[in-house]
């Protein structure tokens, strides 16, 4: 850049003038396309979460022969994420065109204000040099977009590194009387961490002593009312007592027969 305002002089800050635009419209797409690449985050969360659940039943799944409805969810949840990819991937191909486009602009409006405005002839041993000046100038501006991807993922990654490591530390259980302790919903929703949507709602129920039985078909939120009571849901509303005492989880491991 100096280079070439010793060369060329004043014009070359038209020139610059066309990237510090070209970068302003870059920002805006930035903007955009940092918030598409959050729902392209979440829609993949989605997915693999589903794909998780599919592989953890697969076995009772085919008993049942619900396998074809959880693969139609899946696939329905990835054709959601290569959706939201195509939008992500036209934001970036935005960023591209722009800097492109601003770095091939450079020399042109460069080249106009030394003729046009400042009135100067462009000789052969101002235009070749300037030239090759422009064309290594070129080869660094046309780093930006990767650039700009890279700290984009970067700041989507941390922030929810961040979101994570922000969220609460669970309740503590209220105090009881050693033996009559329970566990009780009231109007209680709950959902999988990070997320907004519920997965389970208004549950009204309680845990008297004894054995209690959880039954319903496969995908019916048996193992998530589970892992809501053990308080690794998060909780969107209602009210959930717990229990002061010990609780004791085994968790399911299906083998062969």
């Amino acid at each position: 850049m100096v280079l070439i305002y010793k060369l060329i002089g004043w014009p070359c800050l038209v020139g610059v003038l066309t990237i510090f635009i070209a970068q302003g419209i870059n920002a805006l797409i930035a903007r955009a396309l940092l918030k598409w690449e959050r729902k392209r985050r979440e829609a993949t969360d989605t997915k693999l979460h589903k794909i998780s659940q599919f592989v953890e039943t697969l076995r009772h799944l085919r008993l049942y022969g619900w396998q074809d409805v959880w693969l139609s969810r899946i696939m329905e949840a990835r054709q959601h994420e290569l959706n939201i990819r195509i939008i992500t991937s036209i934001w970036n191909v935005l960023i591209s065109f722009t800097n492109t486009f601003a770095s091939g602009m450079f020399p042109v409006a460069a080249f106009y204000a030394y003729t046009a405005l400042a009135g100067l002839p462009l000789r052969v041993d101002i235009a070749f040099p300037a030239l090759q000046l422009f064309s290594m100038l070129e080869v660094s501006l046309r780093q930006l977009p990767n650039l700009v991807t890279v700290l984009l993922n970067a700041r989507v990654a941390v922030g929810r590194i961040e979101d994570f490591m922000s969220e609460p530390d669970k309740e503590e259980a209220e105090d009881f009387t050693p033996g009559t302790q329970r566990l009780e919903m009231k109007q209680a929703s709950f959902a999988w961490p990070g997320a907004k949507k519920p997965v389970l709602s208004d549950i009204t129920l309680s845990f008297p002593p004894g054995l209690t039985l959880v039954f319903g078909e496969v995908g019916s939120g048996k193992t998530a009312l589970l892992q809501a009571l053990l308080g690794e849901l998060d909780q969107l509303g209602g009210e959930y007592v717990r229990s002061s005492e010990m609780v004791g989880y085994c968790g399911q491991t299906p083998v062969s027969a």
